[in-house]
């Protein structure tokens, strides 16, 4: 316990709570006398007024100890729950009587906005995933059927030049102007012998060339 004194003559007393040194003052700690920071203050200012109490528990938490103890009541934080600043006063035996001091009624509201933001967001990345994947699979299949109308006999020796507009189709218009889901569709068409070899983006339409490759084993 390090303990300083001021020029009005109190003191200070330090406490290295995990790591995390706090500084607190005598006439604080004597409001709870029979607290365990209390009592080893006292205990370590008769021993050693220059070193710090040392205590093995959760630095971060010890400060929500000493708002109780200077404000009678904590918000709890988003980051902490009612039941762990409760058991941390429990702990250093700082009795409190009416519970509802300890408030996580913000914290339950705050939560309860980044939970529902956390899980819209979630919502919207898998939608933007399953449209991409959508939007994949429609380029390829379409691209695959049209080649099928032409009822081709063979796939080998020659390209094929589609073009699709956007009065037509808009979704795979505007599926067929990103490089990213013609790439992911290419990949698709790779497997069957089939592989995107030119690209205009041309408004309002979109130019794709195919041309046959051989299937690897």
């Amino acid at each position: 316990m390090a303990a300083d004194t001021t020029s009005a003559g109190s003191t200070i007393v330090t406490f290295n709570v995990g790591g995390t040194r706090y500084q607190v003052s005598r006439s604080l700690l004597d409001q709870f006398p029979n607290s365990m920071l209390s009592k080893s203050a006292s205990e370590q200012w008769q021993e050693d007024p220059e070193s710090e109490i040392f205590i093995e528990r959760n630095g971060v938490r010890f400060q929500y100890v000493l708002d109780y103890m200077r404000d009678g009541k904590v918000d709890v934080p988003l980051s902490q729950t009612k039941a762990s600043i409760l058991a941390e006063l429990d702990y250093f035996g700082i009795d409190v009587a009416d519970k509802t001091v300890i408030d996580c009624s913000k914290t339950i509201a705050t939560r309860g906005i980044a939970c529902a933001h956390l899980v819209t967001s979630q919502l919207q990345e898998l939608r933007r995933e399953l449209d991409k994947d959508i939007a994949v699979k429609k380029l390829a299949s379409w691209l695959l059927m049209s080649i099928l109308e032409r009822r081709i006999d063979s796939l080998q020796g020659r390209d094929w030049s589609f073009r699709i507009y956007s009065k037509d189709d808009d979704d795979l218009y505007r599926a067929s102007q990103r490089q990213k889901t013609i790439d992911d569709a290419d990949a698709i068409l790779n497997k069957v012998g089939l592989k995107i070899t030119e690209k205009d983006y041309s408004i309002p339409e979109t130019k794709l060339t195919l041309t046959p490759i051989p299937l690897t084993e």
